[in-house]
């Protein structure tokens, strides 16, 4: 038997290289290749300066693309992110802010009732910054569960809803700020973005809490489980008795309120309530948690992958800027690479599909060889 399963050396030498490139470290080591490259090329990108405002750039994209990364695993997605940051993030400015320019928002719908010359109904108030971020939390939460119904309930393509759901939040959040940010937005919310313990910003502690959250969500609980299996098969999960239409919900619930925890970060570190303030990061997000090692199909994603994938996005987003690049022809880099991510996906895929069919066809062989001895 041990000639059956000897390989010549140029096939081990192939399939040593069909392991890295079946490895989800893959991305780690081409990041590590990136910077190191890069740093010969410009410096200026391993200083200080630059890796803080990298980190800075990571931490909410990292939260987003998690919740992103629940979606993909139930084979869905979820195109509204960036207007449930963007509501959220006008929603809470709206209770909290203690400064209020009439002549900007006197037309607004909000205005006499909401919002008044004082600011809004919680300006200068204890219950101001805890409430607001509660309401925030809430509005995430209830966006991803009107995603998640209409596609269980009504059986609407995930696309669709999530496109038009993008649509309606981000003109809702302009219609109620007539395209302004609200400022004048309490310190010690503020501080949640550009603060932190000692050198540990505030956003690195809830980054790493949410990342830890849903790893031990998908790795340890019977929900993280069923979640996976909602998306690999649905309907066998769903004949074995499996709450399907339940775990969609769910990815989309945690969605939503992921986006709205990114929100509270943003909102924070910009001083103020957008409704346009990541109109443009849906790329991003997706290409993060794709390039990161989780299936557009379905079925597999960690949230670790997702890590890996945020540091090479951020770390590109960094290399083109620094290069001076339009940003037209960043867009177009960006889009190439998610291309690319989702054909690597594809290939992954097979290449794995294959090399299972291979290891059986060994163990069925070795078995045949035991049984003829």
């Amino acid at each position: 038997m041990s000639k059956l399963n000897a390989k010549p050396p140029s096939l081990k030498r192939r399939f040593t290289i069909k392991e890295l490139f079946l490895s989800q470290y893959f991305i780690l080591i081409l990041s590590l290749l990136i910077f190191g490259l890069m740093t010969i090329i410009n410096p200026k990108i391993a200083g200080s300066r630059s890796l803080t405002n990298m980190l800075n750039n990571l931490l909410p994209l990292f939260i987003m693309a998690v919740g992103q990364m629940f979606v993909l695993i139930v084979a869905g997605i979820d195109l509204a992110q960036p207007s449930i940051v963007g509501l959220t993030s006008v929603l809470g400015a709206v209770l909290m802010t203690n400064s209020v320019n009439e002549a900007r928002f006197g037309s607004s719908v909000l205005w006499g009732t909401v919002l008044g010359p004082d600011g809004g109904p919680l300006a200068n108030t204890a219950a101001a910054v805890p409430v607001a971020i509660i309401v925030m939390l809430l509005v995430g939460m209830t966006v991803g569960l009107l995603s998640g119904l209409f596609i269980t309930k009504f059986k609407m393509a995930p696309f669709m809803v999530t496109l038009v759901f993008q649509q309606l939040f981000l003109y809702l959040a302009i219609w109620l700020t007539q395209s302004f940010n609200i400022i004048g937005l309490p310190e010690s919310f503020v501080n949640i973005g550009r603060k932190g313990i000692g050198i540990i910003p505030y956003a690195l502690i809830i980054a790493a809490v949410v990342g830890v959250a849903a790893h031990l969500l998908m790795s340890k609980s019977k929900t993280g489980k069923w979640i996976y299996a909602a998306g690999e098969n649905p309907e066998a999960t769903r004949i074995s008795g499996v709450p399907t239409d339940r775990m969609i919900i769910t990815a989309y619930v945690l969605s939503g309120l992921f986006c709205a925890i990114a929100s509270v970060i943003y909102s924070g570190r910009l001083q103020q309530g957008s409704p346009t303030m990541t109109r443009a990061m849906l790329m991003d997000i997706i290409g993060a948690a794709v390039i990161g090692g989780t299936s557009m199909f379905g079925g597999k994603g960690k949230v670790g992958w997702v890590l890996i994938g945020c540091v090479f996005f951020t770390l590109l987003s960094s290399v083109l800027n620094m290069l001076k690049l339009s940003a037209f022809i960043v867009d177009i880099v960006k889009g190439l690479i998610i291309l690319v991510a989702a054909l690597l996906d594809v290939v992954r895929t097979r290449m794995s599909e294959a090399q299972d069919m291979t290891d059986t066809n060994v163990i069925n062989i070795d078995k045949a060889g035991e049984q003829n001895a």
